[in-house]
C-alpha cells in the first residue's frame, strides 16, 4: 500500500468509528430517558390496575402505544415497565 492508500483507509476507519459512536450514543439516550412529570402522569393513567406496569389491555387506551406495544416490550413479558414506556416516549417524540 502506498502512503495515499493508507491515509484514505485511516480516514474511512475514523469516519466509521465516529458514526458507530454517534449511533450508540443515540441508543443510550433512549435507554436512559427519564420520564417527565407529564409522561409519569400518562403512565399512571394508563396503568389502571396500579401494578406499576402497563399491560396490552391497558395500552389500548393509547392507540399509538397499542400499535407499537410489541416493539416497545423489550423483554416480551406482555407488560411495559417505566423504562420501556420511556423508550416509547422517546421514539414517539422523535417521529
Amino acid at each position: 500500500m502506498n502512503r495515499l492508500s493508507i491515509t484514505v483507509a485511516a480516514a474511512l476507519a475514523a469516519g466509521l468509528l465516529l458514526s458507530s459512536h454517534a449511533v450508540s450514543a443515540g441508543g443510550m439516550k433512549s435507554a436512559t430517558h427519564a420520564l417527565t412529570d407529564e409522561e409519569k402522569q400518562q403512565f399512571m393513567q394508563l396503568d389502571t390496575d396500579g401494578d406499576g406496569l402497563i399491560s396490552i389491555e391497558e395500552a389500548t387506551n393509547d392507540p399509538m402505544l397499542a400499535t407499537e406495544f410489541s416493539n416497545v416490550d423489550s423483554n416480551q413479558d406482555n407488560k411495559l415497565d417505566e423504562a420501556e414506556f420511556a423508550r416509547f416516549e422517546v421514539t414517539e417524540t422523535s417521529d
